[in-house]
């Protein structure tokens, strides 16, 4: 039924099946049968792909998701010849953040493809490939990638994402997000509106979260520094905001990123990751942060976190244009205000090619 939703509506779908990732995660010698289990492994995928392929919202199948080098891998590199019988017709991904590190297999097969192609990062490229780590990810040389830096990012991590692949070929950011605090309080408060039963499991688990935190609060004085403890989980939806505006800059201005999935939409599995809560409401000015995010011709500002009295500070900005804008010459404006309430104003002209997706526009040390 979610499916028949998604094609009414035109929400494209990536598509895993969890059994087959759980399979892949942990030590080997706990399978049990591990003919049998892998035997599932087949299963899992046969049975999603003959399940959904008529489905006109999916449009990529993925194999496995964070799957070290194990026999599952092994595995699922040996399935596409099977998914091809299937569906030859989507994209097909091997496994996503490629946490098997080994980049003499291809991270993609396209449509009507029957090997796994090496498209992205440094994919069958000369050894030398192996020798560069993508900066905070296991996946050393291939070209699909997930990374969780502490937030907010100082300026080594800021630039690992704008300049993600500038020496290979394009690379997938398939998972990457800053999450909040997770809301204990109100998602309990939701099972107590709506005459839920404390007993679920989820309500039962919300409940003992909330009391144990309203405990601790007057335990510890937090009081003190918040009077609610709901002010400080608002202050945490408001930073998270924040923090993904600021990161959007980042992906949007590297032309090298072929694409991103954005971790997460939804507060699930008792987490605070999503854009939603669990009850399915947009966090404060979230909306307005990812909205902005998106869109599809956005400047992308950068500023040097910290500079001191007589110091330089460098400003940047990057043009990202999902091909709104035509290719031609334009002008754009900015202005930098300083302490003192004096203003700098620089033009720039600036030219918009067809194969470009991030044009660097702009660029200035300002003595502070």
């Amino acid at each position: 039924e979610q499916l028949d939703v998604c094609d009414e509506i035109g929400l494209l779908i990536y598509e895993e099946c969890m059994a087959a990732w759980l399979l892949g995660v942990g030590d080997e010698s706990k399978l049990g049968d591990i003919d049998a289990m892998l035997n599932r492994f087949d299963s899992c995928q046969d049975a999603m792909i003959k399940r959904d392929r008529n489905q006109t919202s999916v449009v990529a199948w993925g194999l496995l998701n964070e799957t070290f080098d194990t026999i599952v891998s092994k595995r699922a590199r040996a399935f596409l010849p099977k998914a091809r019988i299937l569906d030859p017709s989507r994209l097909i991904f091997f496994s996503s953040g490629r946490f098997d590190n080994d980049d003499s297999t291809g991270s993609i097969s396209n449509p009507y493809s029957d090997e796994w192609e090496k498209q992205w990062g440094y994919e069958g490229q000369t050894d030398t490939g192996k020798e560069k780590k993508w900066h905070f990810t296991p996946s050393v040389a291939t070209g699909d990638f997930h990374t969780y830096p502490v937030a907010p990012l100082n300026e080594e991590e800021t630039n690992a994402l704008r300049f993600f692949g500038c020496d290979s070929k394009p690379a997938f950011l398939s998972e990457y997000g800053v999450g909040s605090l997770f809301d204990v309080i109100d998602e309990w408060q939701n099972f107590k509106m709506r005459g839920l039963r404390e007993d679920l499991e989820d309500a039962s688990w919300l409940k003992y979260q909330a009391d144990s935190l309203e405990a601790d609060w007057k335990k510890f004085g937090l009081e003190k520094v918040y009077p609610q403890a709901e002010m400080m989980r608002r202050e945490s939806e408001r930073l998270n905001a924040d923090v993904r505006y600021r990161d959007f800059n980042s992906i949007r201005s590297n032309p090298q990123l072929c694409g991103y999935s954005l971790t997460g939409l939804l507060d699930h599995g008792m987490c605070g990751e999503g854009l939603w809560t669990m009850w399915r409401r947009f966090k404060p000015e979230m909306f307005d942060a990812v909205s902005d995010g998106w869109s599809p011709v956005r400047f992308c500002l950068f500023a040097t976190p910290h500079a001191f009295r007589n110091e330089k500070a460098k400003f940047e900005a990057y043009l990202a244009n999902e091909g709104l804008l035509k290719p031609g010459t334009y002008t754009a404006d900015f202005s930098i205000t300083c302490e003192n309430g004096t203003v700098k104003t620089f033009s720039k002209v600036f030219e918009v090619k067809k194969d470009l997706f991030s044009n660097k526009i702009f660029s200035e040390e300002i003595l502070m």
